[in-house]
């Protein structure tokens, strides 16, 4: 079972929210959806918080009509 502290890519974050990386990145530059940590490196990937990413979905869900 997934635990709530869980780290997640913005591509599994965009699963979960059934959205594009692009517009998960969007979200995090925004600060819609807080950066938990970010990894070492030129390249570094965004790790956001299962938690987070599972609380935005539910609001996303209850704001469709």
């Amino acid at each position: 079972m997934p635990h709530p502290d869980d780290l997640l890519t913005a591509s599994d974050a965009a699963r979960l929210l059934e959205m594009s990386r692009d517009n998960v990145l969007r979200l995090i530059r925004r600060g819609v959806l807080p950066v938990a940590a970010k990894t070492a490196g030129a390249r570094a990937i965004n790790l956001l918080r299962r938690a987070e990413v599972v609380a935005l979905a539910e609001r996303r869900r209850e704001a469709r009509p």
